[in-house]
């Protein structure tokens, strides 16, 4: 299961830096506020155009969306838990989730014009019935 595990988070990882790379990509070069916001708005609007992607059978990516301005909030399922999960399986999953978010976004080479621009990048997840879990935020460690 820790195999499948590992290979869910690179896929999830895959899908966050293409959106990621897609968001920012396109606005890196703009200097007007009003072109950025509407390029903005194009882009993630194109991204929601694919999804929801289910990942394995255990987590869907349902939309991603501004968040405090600057910041990405990705919305995602957790399909195989709900009400009846036990608490303890749910914040180990949040651990296990955000430390490898964090180690790759600290590591990762493709990374690093998030890290030198600061980008946060904010992860919610909610159950199958859309009641919410838990969220972490993704920033650089570095001052």
């Amino acid at each position: 299961m820790e195999k499948n595990n590992g290979n869910l988070f690179t896929r999830i990882l895959i899908f966050i830096i293409f959106s990621v790379f897609s968001f920012f990509g396109t606005n890196y070069f703009l200097n007007s506020k009003k072109n950025k916001k509407f390029e903005i708005q194009k882009e993630l609007d194109s991204i929601n155009k694919t999804l929801p992607f289910v990942f394995d059978n255990f987590v869907r990516a349902d939309s991603v969306s501004v968040f405090k301005n600057d910041e990405l909030k990705y919305n995602f399922t957790i399909i195989e838990v709900d009400d009846t999960s036990s608490p303890l399986y749910i914040n180990a999953l949040k651990d296990e989730m955000k430390n490898k978010c964090q180690t790759y976004y600290e590591t990762n080479d493709k990374m690093k014009d998030f890290r030198d621009r600061k980008i946060v990048v904010n992860y919610f997840y909610y159950d199958k019935n859309g009641k919410y879990l838990f969220d972490f935020a993704i920033k650089s460690k570095k001052v």
